[in-house]
This record gives structure tokens, C-alpha cells and sequence, in this order.
């Protein structure tokens, strides 16, 4: 076993002073406290920043009876280090960061709110200094009265470990492989490779904190010199994997027998990292992203706040996903072209996708807990099974293309940001054109699963909505012992004619929280029930002679490929239903 242990320990020069509130002495006579970026006020575990991170930081005042109109409060932050060419040397010795410092002048309360930037500060704990000045005039507009008072507090800034760790797993893949270690503490990653051979174990309490900036995360295949890249294999269709858009924490490629285990409290946290120029302007990099590998074990591990998907894996084989907690971000799980997938005892609360992925051959999904800002199955195959589970809506997490562009991009927690948490649909089966393949999606089976609170339960328009919609479809979807309930409009299914669809539902449960003539809007699908109950349903499958998106109005019709479009990327038109 390698160990990977901390190259400095963090130590915290701990200051009587520094309290949750500060109450200011004198006529000032405010009382201030302290959060962190998305409501988490400060205490003495002070809050752990990766460097280079904005930090918010709000001080809250209420006026004494004593203030006049005219008096004047200024406010800055200051540290006992440089920020780098940033800082301005202050007569008391401390460092303040080059900005525009804030005045008030008002009877009533406020709230002073910074976005103090740690760049250029170095690892360990660093103290930080509010100073807060109140000054008060005389009735010529002159001061005559100055009080300051200073209020330390503290944020711990991360140890980059990436080129140590990076050589640990090289260094015992060349030895034949084995478990490297990361200890208790917080520490700063970039972009890792996983090699054959290698279990990544995160110690309890183990915590890597992400690097936000992009371009930490380039070309770690392509600039590997361990492992000789020699680019990726045609058979991956239209997926260029050599885009920005495949970078990742950690990247798994062309390997065998591979695992991250985590213990209790470890985790690792992407940081919400925005990129400017990815997708949609701002998707960052993947959490763990695999290609082409063989016997991949993600067991018990925490990832939290990834910059695009938490798990990205295609054509893969054998993976096991179990015990796994992801939160926010964007997809939970989502797997494409790989045999031999098990998804087990996970709780995955996501903005986006829960489980996703298509093309893939004999999956379980077991024991697990979804709630998604979008779909928490969007998914097909060959050979599904989903049993014991349950989909909940409204998430907990918004969907991060919900957020304001400034949001997205200083990475706001969701805390502090309103964004759409409501569940789209609860089942949207993928079969994309993208991915040449052979396999014909069905045997799709759903069993003892509980779906509640989403806007619609299922929608499937194959060959009416974007490419995901538009490869093979699919045969046949059984919904055997579920229970349905909390859904708001029909569900909408389309099949082509010559491709019917078979759905079957058999002791099954199915209510809208108010009355809807029909629970589904068909066309050529060959509905079957059998003990099915209902309640808020007229019928439960209406006949449509044609169907658009004007029966899902909340189906954005800007994700529907253009002719020119599908014609680049070498796809058929889109069929116009019947």
C-alpha cells in the first residue's frame, strides 16, 4: 500500500477573537457576522477554499438610534500576506486587496457582501482581517469622529497534491499495481489518470478539492508519458473524445481492473468549475470519466459539485457503481455502449440527469435513491433492470442552466441561488444517433420502483426530437409493482409505424395530482395493463393521430437538431409523424 500524506500540515494559529459575531464597541454600535458563499456561516472549522477560489463574504449591520444621516461606514478586507500583484500595503501592516471599498450613508440596516478572491495566496491557513471604519461628521461634511474595529477570520486554503499523487499511481502501476492512499486533509487536485491495476482509497475524512480552472484539465492523455497515447479508436462514431468538453478530475482509458474506494466523510468536490467556453458556456470538466476499460469500481465514494457529469464511462465493460452519493452538478451515472453495468445502494441528487446513458447491455440498477432536476432515468439498452428504487421530485439541486451566467461561472451553491429544481420527467428512454450500433434496445424492465412528483412520467418521441430520441428503436418497456403518483400532465409516447413500441404495465399505481383525461398521448404504441389503478385519469391511453411538441410544450425546441445541422453530422431528416 502506497500512502500519500501531507507534504505540510495545516495549522490554525486559533484567535480568541474570532467568533461567529462581532459586536463593534462605541457609537458604530453594529453587530456584523460572517457566511461563507451560500449561506454557511462561519465557525471554528473555518471553511475550506481551494486556491484561486472566490469567496463571498457578507457583513451584516444594524444602525444604532445615535447615527445621524450623515455619518458614513467604510468598509474593507485585509490579510496578513500579499495577494500576489493584487494587494495594497495598508499602515497597520496588513494587505488589502486592490478594490473599490464600500461606504454607506443611511439610517436604515444593510449588508456589506464581498467576493474576496484568494488567488496568489499560498497553502495552509491563512487569517483574514474585516476592518470596518464608522466616521462621523460635523455640519460641514467634515469627519470628526473615526472609530475602526478589525475582525479576524480564518479560511483554509487546500494543498495542490496533483504531480505527488500523479507519481504514487505511476510509480506502483510500474511495480504491478495497487492501492494508493489519500490520507485525512484537504487537499487541491487537477486532472488524474488511473491506470491498470490501481484502487485509488480515500482515508475517512479524505477531501479533494478540484482545481476551478480549466485549463487544468487539458491534454492529460496527450501530454501522458507513462503510458504512450496513440489517440482513440474509430468505433466511437461521432463521440470525439479529444474535445475539452472529455476533461476530467480523474480519467480512466484502455484500462483494466480499476477502483476508487472512499471511506466515511471522504469526498471529492468539483467546485462547480465553470468554463467560459465549454457547452452552453459554461460546463467544466467530468468528475471520473472512463473509455475503453474493463472491471471499473466506483465503491462508497462522495462526488459532489462536478463541472459537467460526475461519472462519464463509454464502451466500457463490467462496471460496478455501489454505495455511491452524488450531489449537484450535472449527470449522476451516466454510461453509454458498456456491458455488464450494476448500479446499487446510491443516493444521487443531481441538476441534472440522475441515470443516464444508451446503447448499453445487461444493467442493474438496485436499492437506489434519485432525485433530479430533470430526468432521474434517462436511459436505454438491452437487458435493463431496475428494482427497489425510488425517483423523487423536486430535487435538491437546480438545473445549473437555469442559473444566471454570473452564477454559473463563480460556481454559486445551491444555497444561494433560486433555480429550477422540479423533475421534467421521470423516464425518458435514450436511443441516439450518434453512436452507431448494433444492439436493439428492449427487455427494458421496471420492477417494485416508486416515481412521485415529476411534471410527466415518460416521454419518447423516436425520430420526432433530437438525435437522443432518434436511433433504434425501441421494442419493448414492462412496469410491473410500481407506483406512480404526483405527476402534473400526460405522458407522451411516439413510435413509428414500422418500429411499434410494447408497454406494459402490470400491478401498477398511476395518479395526477389533478384530473387529466388521459394518463398517455399515443401514437403506434401497443399499450397493455393488467391491475392497473388509477385516480385523476380518464382513460388511460388516448390514440393521437399525429403528435409535435405542442403536446410537450416544456420540451425546448431549440435541442432539436436543424436539417443543415443533422446533415454535417451525417443523420437522416426527422421523420414527420403520422
Amino acid at each position: 500500500m502506497t500512502v500519500v500524506k501531507g507534504v505540510m500540515r495545516q495549522c490554525l494559529a486559533l484567535c480568541a477573537a474570532c467568533a461567529a459575531s462581532v459586536a463593534l464597541s462605541g457609537p458604530l454600535d453594529a453587530r456584523l457576522s460572517f457566511s461563507l458563499d451560500g449561506g454557511k456561516s462561519w465557525t471554528n472549522d473555518f471553511p475550506t477554499v481551494v486556491p484561486g477560489a472566490v469567496v463571498r463574504v457578507r457583513a451584516a449591520y444594524t444602525v444604532a438610534d445615535s447615527w445621524e444621516k450623515r455619518d458614513v461606514i467604510c468598509a474593507s478586507i485585509q490579510t496578513d500576506k500579499p495577494f500576489a500583484s493584487q494587494t495594497k500595503k495598508m499602515d497597520n501592516g496588513g494587505y488589502m486587496q486592490r478594490h473599490k471599498r464600500y461606504w454607506k450613508s443611511s439610517r436604515e440596516n444593510g449588508e456589506y457582501v464581498w467576493d474576496l478572491d484568494t488567488g496568489g495566496l499560498p497553502p495552509g491557513t491563512q487569517m483574514f482581517m474585516l476592518d470596518i471604519c464608522y466616521w462621523r461628521q460635523d455640519d460641514n461634511g467634515k469627519a470628526c469622529e473615526r472609530i475602526t474595529d478589525h475582525q479576524p477570520f480564518y479560511l483554509k486554503l487546500t494543498q495542490d497534491i496533483t504531480d505527488a499523487l500523479q507519481r504514487r499511481i505511476d510509480d506502483t502501476w510500474r511495480s504491478g499495481g495497487g492501492t494508493v492512499t489519500v490520507s485525512k486533509g484537504d487537499w487541491t487536485v487537477r486532472s488524474l489518470r488511473l491506470r491498470s491495476g490501481i484502487t485509488l482509497h480515500l482515508e475517512k475524512d479524505a477531501h479533494l478539492w478540484a482545481s476551478r480552472e480549466p485549463r487544468d484539465y487539458d491534454g492529460i492523455l496527450e501530454n501522458d508519458r507513462v503510458e504512450k497515447f496513440g489517440g482513440y479508436p474509430v468505433h466511437l462514431g461521432k463521440e470525439d473524445l479529444s474535445r475539452r468538453w472529455e476533461n476530467a478530475i480523474v480519467k480512466i482509458y484502455a484500462a483494466t481492473n480499476v477502483a476508487i474506494v472512499g471511506e466515511q466523510g471522504s469526498f471529492i468536490d468539483g467546485g462547480n468549475c465553470a468554463d467560459p467556453t465549454g457547452e452552453e458556456g459554461y460546463r467544466g470538466p467530468h468528475g471520473v470519466w472512463a473509455a475503453c476499460a474493463t472491471n471499473v469500481t466506483l465503491r462508497n465514494v462522495t462526488l459532489r459539485n462536478t463541472g459537467n457529469w460526475a461519472t462519464r464511462f463509454i464502451h466500457c465493460a463490467d462496471l460496478v457503481f455501489e454505495g455511491m452519493t452524488i450531489l449537484g452538478g450535472h449527470d449522476g451515472v451516466h454510461v453509454r455502449a458498456s456491458d455488464g453495468v450494476r448500479i446499487a445502494n446510491c443516493n444521487i441528487d443531481t441538476g441534472d440527469d440522475s441515470i443516464a446513458g444508451y446503447a448499453n447491455r445487461d444493467v442493474l440498477v438496485t436499492n437506489c435513491v434519485l432525485r433530479s432536476a430533470c430526468s432521474p432515468f434517462r436511459f436505454g439498452g438491452r437487458n435493463v433492470l431496475v428494482v427497489d428504487s425510488r425517483a423523487i421530485g423536486p430535487a435538491d439541486y437546480p438545473h445549473r442552466w437555469t442559473l444566471t451566467g454570473a452564477e454559473k461561472l463563480r460556481g454559486a451553491g445551491p444555497d444561494e441561488v433560486a433555480g429550477r429544481r422540479t423533475t421534467g420527467c421521470a423516464f425518458q428512454p435514450f436511443t441516439d444517433l450518434r453512436l452507431r450500433t448494433w444492439l436493439k434496445p428492449g427487455n427494458i424492465v421496471f420492477r417494485n420502483v416508486t416515481f412521485e412528483n415529476a411534471n410527466r412520467f415518460m416521454v419518447f418521441m423516436n425520430g420526432l426530437a433530437a438525435i437522443w430520441q432518434d436511433g433504434v428503436p425501441i421494442e419493448d418497456i414492462l412496469f410491473e409493482n410500481c407506483i406512480i403518483r404526483g405527476m402534473v400532465e400526460p405522458s407522451v409516447v411516439y413510435a413509428p409505424e414500422e418500429h411499434p413500441l410494447k408497454l406494459v404495465f402490470r400491478n401498477c399505481e398511476f395518479s395526477f395530482r389533478e384530473r387529466k383525461e388521459a394518463a398517455f398521448l399515443v401514437k403506434n404504441v401497443n399499450v397493455v395493463t393488467e391491475n392497473v389503478k388509477t385516480s385523476n385519469v380518464g382513460v388511460f391511453a388516448a390514440e393521437r393521430k399525429g403528435l409535435s411538441y405542442d403536446d410537450v410544450p416544456e420540451f425546448p425546441s431549440w435541442r432539436v437538431e436543424s436539417a443543415e445541422q443533422r446533415a454535417k453530422w451525417g443523420l437522416p431528416p426527422l421523420r414527420t409523424a403520422k
